[in-house]
């Protein structure tokens, strides 16, 4: 019965069309507009619109929720999460090495020494709103309507490049690599609460590291570029395993 509800849920996720959700993106602007706001403020509109859009199965939602460990193990999620973050922090030093800037993910102390407030307001946006927003519109709606015109693998490839797209540039790469292990996560488990929660992980990760005072300069460090290098290589070792297995589990289902 649970699994039916789940099903249930992601079906009607998969009705959403991708001229919703251009509508939606024009509403969201025109009212970031109009009420002066930030653009953050762009990852409430979509969630609130999905979950009116699927307002009939909320129920399968819920039980989104209670399975969420059914497909891919705890130990597995934790691992995924920890991957991920690892490599697009080794990643992103590297570019921040070889072109010279101040990385991203290092900007946010500034938030650290602004109040307890901020971190607040950072942490709803960046651990909360922005994955689920994120996951819902990338993973639940543009993977799915896509990949009613082309190939999974393609479908994938494109997804997770426009993903790519929305992040600065010297995240980029690691975050293609991220959205393709997103799709695949939600592909596998067929519910949209899987990608969600790993995607929440991996912010909450890197929000946690980013406030921890003069943290660059370890990072920094010639001692501590050759450890972030190694578990760098590791992690993309364990991430490419995941989707290899997990493509391979898609493609034949047991």
């Amino acid at each position: 019965m649970n699994q039916e509800l789940i099903k249930s849920f992601n079906d009607n996720l998969k009705e959403i069309r991708i001229l919703e959700l251009v509508g939606i993106g024009v509403l969201s602007i025109f009212l970031i507009g109009f009420l002066e706001v930030g653009l953050e403020w762009l990852e409430i509109i979509p969630i609130i619109y999905v979950l009116f859009r699927t307002r009939n199965n909320l129920t399968g939602l819920k039980n989104c929720a209670t399975n969420l460990f059914s497909t891919i193990p705890f130990k597995t999620w934790i691992l995924l999460g920890i991957a991920g973050y690892v490599f697009a922090l080794g990643l992103g030093l590297l570019s921040s090495e070889m072109f010279p800037s101040e990385y991203y993910i290092f900007k946010s102390m500034e938030i650290a020494s602004s109040g307890f407030v901020f971190i607040g307001v950072d942490f709803l946006f960046s651990v909360i709103l922005g994955p689920a927003c994120e996951e819902l519109v990338f993973r639940g709606i543009l993977l799915n309507r896509i990949n009613k015109r082309i190939p999974l693998v393609l479908s994938i490839i494109l997804t997770s490049i426009l993903f790519s797209l929305f992040h600065p540039i010297e995240a980029q790469i690691s975050s293609f690599i991220f959205g393709i292990v997103m799709c695949i996560a939600y592909l596998i488990s067929n519910n949209i609460l899987v990608p969600i929660t790993l995607h929440m992980l991996n912010n909450l990760l890197s929000m946690a590291v980013s406030h921890i005072p003069n943290i660059e300069l370890a990072f920094h460090s010639q001692i501590g570029m050759i450890i972030l290098g190694i578990f760098t290589v590791i992690s993309l070792i364990y991430i490419i395993k995941f989707i290899i297995e997990g493509y391979n589990k898609i493609k034949s289902p047991v």
